[in-house]
């Protein structure tokens, strides 16, 4: 369920030119490749030149308490819209976050070594699903939720998956309004498959339903759509 969303008001994304900050990466079991710790070139300013701050990596569980931070912080933009049950919605609990590092599921976003994004992936339905994408406010509009969900293009291909999944807010401009531009579409509710029609029921008695909301989808074909430039 993605609450926080890489957009607007929640999404702190950002991009810069040649130099090495050098991350190691804090992962015990599962350890990324060279190719795969990227350093990734976000502009900031018509000025300024191209510089490496950026970092992302596989997740482990000694992020869990900075993730719940982050989660913390992106939530209060909803309580600025009057959706306080959404700024007040627990983040991800410590047994669960350990399932998706686990699973090779759960990225970070570094900028100058301090984690300021995150994302969790599953796999749903035999699609690639989002379960949160969340950037630190102070770190929005740069482009760093678009920069995720090219992560999460990988993902889905490394597997052999033919799509990415989310659900989200339909009228929060930060959320579906946002994906819709990125490529995804709404994802009808007679084309779900089980696992999703359940995580619906799930957020709808947690009382999500409070606002519309709706699941989207973004076959593989589009996904090329998700420019790293973005500063939505």
């Amino acid at each position: 369920m993605v609450l926080n969303d890489a957009n607007q008001a929640s999404e702190q994304w950002c991009s810069t030119a040649p130099r090495v900050v050098p991350i190691e990466p804090n992962i015990h079991s599962t350890r990324l490749s060279n190719k795969d710790a990227l350093k990734v070139p976000v502009r900031v300013g018509p000025e300024r030149e191209w510089e490496d701050r950026m970092v992302r990596r596989l997740s482990s569980l000694e992020d869990h308490f900075r993730i719940t931070e982050i989660e913390r912080a992106a939530g209060e933009s909803f309580r600025n819209i009057n959706m306080a049950i959404v700024a007040d919605d627990q983040p991800i609990s410590r047994q669960d976050f350990q399932r998706f590092v686990t699973h090779h599921g759960a990225f970070v976003w570094l900028v100058d070594g301090i984690i300021v994004a995150y994302m969790l992936l599953e796999q749903v339905d035999g699609a690639a699903h989002i379960e949160q994408v969340t950037v630190h406010p102070e770190h929005a509009r740069r482009g760093i939720g678009a920069q995720l969900i090219v992560v999460a293009d990988s993902w889905a291909r490394e597997r052999g998956l033919p799509a990415v999944t989310l659900t989200t807010f339909r009228d929060v401009p930060w959320n579906a309004p946002y994906y819709e531009r990125l490529g995804f579409r709404v994802f009808l509710p007679r084309d779900w498959g089980s696992a999703m029609g359940a995580r619906m029921e799930t957020e709808a008695a947690r009382g999500l339903e409070s606002w519309p909301r709706l699941a989207m989808i973004r076959p593989m074909s589009k996904l090329g759509t998700a420019e790293a430039d973005v500063h939505e």
